[in-house]
């Protein structure tokens, strides 16, 4: 993804009370950042009724279009492991188009009511969680998948890494039992200032100039009352810190199309005119992640 506009553009908020419209903005929306080939696009989280993002991610990967999809998740919201499944489920069936934005929202209620002390816990939170998520994500690998049924083997349980986690918080010791490629496990990315160790995620959104450790995206909003001129400069000064952008549109869902498409090509212009190459995306940066051991 090395020729990729260094660009997640967040998807317009839900359409109050109509799944379909909130469906049809976020797929325009998407089509308007295939056609400029972003690095994503972010689905934020929403109370309901709004869609789950999971499920919208879902629904958009059917449209077949070569553009990662992250969901916005808050802790307080998913435990680890039901996290973990649905989006490792979200990058098997997009070939590896899936990633995860990690917030701090204190403790799930699942998680609290077996562990009392863990709700008051505040410290490390974020980093606990994107270790358990790693150590899922890399739990069965897809070359565990034996299929045989003539001897009766689902998988080689020998290449199974269960969890094996006991944290502060958190306890899981099984395995997912969503198979992925390694290529394909989710990117994990999280904000800069809930994070202990920047290295336990792919990627960090940091309003800050600089991060050190893996690549950053500076969040900025694009207003349609906003001074243009203005909002030019915040860009460049991104791109000239080798920072990518976490673009929102600020404009009624009517006009969110018109504006995302000028944003986006004030980015492709000001990203012209860098004479460094830009920094790696955290899609070129997979590893295997840490281990369960």
């Amino acid at each position: 993804m090395t020729d990729r506009l260094p660009v997640i553009v967040r998807l317009p908020a839900a359409v109050p009370g109509s799944a379909p419209d909130t469906v049809a903005v976020a797929r325009e929306a998407l089509a308007i950042s295939a056609r400029h080939r972003v690095e994503a696009v972010l689905i934020p989280h929403e109370e309901p009724p709004a869609l789950d993002p999971s499920v919208l991610g879902g629904l958009l990967s059917s449209a077949g279009l070569d553009v990662p999809v992250i969901i916005e998740a808050h802790t307080g919201r998913h435990a680890p492991f039901n996290l973990a499944r649905r989006v490792q489920t979200l990058a098997r069936i997009t070939a590896g188009r899936a990633a995860v934005y990690l917030r701090d929202s204190g403790v799930d209620p699942v998680t609290a009511a077996g562990r009392p002390a863990a709700a008051a816990d505040a410290e490390g939170l974020i980093d606990e969680y994107a270790l358990l998520l790693r150590r899922l994500w890399n739990s069965f690998p897809e070359s565990a998948l034996l299929g045989d049924r003539e001897a009766a083997r689902f998988v080689d349980v020998a290449q199974l890494a269960p969890a094996q986690h006991e944290g502060r918080r958190y306890g899981v010791a099984g395995a997912l039992n969503v198979p992925i490629a390694p290529a394909q496990r989710p990117v994990l990315l999280a904000d800069a200032g809930s994070l202990g160790e920047v290295g336990a995620v792919d990627a960090v959104v940091s309003a800050a100039h600089a991060v050190l450790g893996p690549p950053a995206y500076r969040p900025i909003t694009w207003a349609a009352d906003a001074d243009a001129e203005s909002t030019r400069r915040s860009l460049a000064d991104a791109l000239a810190q080798h920072a990518g952008v976490l673009l929102r549109i600020d404009a009624p869902a009517s006009a969110a199309a018109r504006h995302l498409e000028a944003a986006l090509s004030a980015i492709t212009a000001l990203a012209s005119a860098e004479s460094e190459p830009l920094r790696p995306s955290p899609w070129q940066r997979r590893s295997p992640g840490p281990s369960a051991a």
